[in-house]
């Protein structure tokens, strides 16, 4: 069964990545399962190998359906994010400042945020309503601090955690972890942050201004 949990596993993180390809990998996973159940040297009762392929394939199946979903979210935003992006030249400098020329976007919202997005060509985004209410130097900060997320490669290594939380929902240790990994990786962006700017001033500022904000839909990374 560990065999059978491991092909499965990378099978959906294949499918995660090209999403064309889900429908064979779910297949082949099908295929799989049905030569190691028929390859046990242990025997089972006939009703209670067909009663667990059942159960591993709706599972299978389960997991398959909520990785289509994040993928046709994830493609939606991705557009969303393209059709509404505009130029900034406070951004711009920005961008240059910190070496991040083609890695840093504006796009048009009211709301202010700053976030990581992308698995492949992984870019930050910033809004309009963020650029709207901090300084430069405030901005610098958020930046730096969003350029850690960039250089770890947190986008997919949140994307994997998600991933491994659809498969085991039925273990809250895999879920306690990877919030405690976020908090921990957000502790850590803020301490680079902070190095960058050889102060913490800033980040407490911007903290300050989000805080006073209507900030329901603020978000980072």
């Amino acid at each position: 069964m560990v065999l059978i949990g491991f092909f499965a596993f990378s099978s959906m993180m294949l499918g995660s990545l090209f999403r064309k390809y889900v429908l064979i990998f779910f297949h082949q996973s099908i295929y799989y399962c049905q030569q190691v159940i028929d390859g046990l040297p242990i025997r089972l009762p006939n009703n209670l190998g067909e009663a667990s392929l059942m159960v591993f394939l709706v599972m299978l199946m389960y997991i398959t359906i909520k990785l289509v979903a994040t993928m046709v979210k994830t493609s939606k935003i991705g557009r969303d994010l393209s059709a509404s992006t505009v130029r900034s030249p406070v951004i711009k400098r920005m961008a240059k400042k910190l070496g991040l020329q083609n890695k840093l976007s504006v796009y048009l919202s009211d709301h202010p945020s700053a976030f990581c997005f992308g698995f492949i060509n992984t870019k930050i985004y910033v809004s309009t309503g963020l650029v709207n209410i901090l300084s430069e130097i405030e901005l610098e900060a958020v930046m730096r601090h969003e350029r850690y997320h960039l250089e770890n490669k947190d986008a997919f290594t949140c994307l994997f955690a998600s991933v491994v939380q659809t498969m085991f929902p039925f273990f809250p240790v895999i879920s306690d972890v990877s919030k405690r990994y976020r908090i921990l990786n957000e502790v850590e962006a803020d301490r680079a942050a902070i190095r960058g700017m050889k102060n913490s001033k800033s980040l407490i500022s911007v903290l300050k201004k989000l805080l006073s904000h209507d900030h329901k839909n603020t978000f980072n990374l």
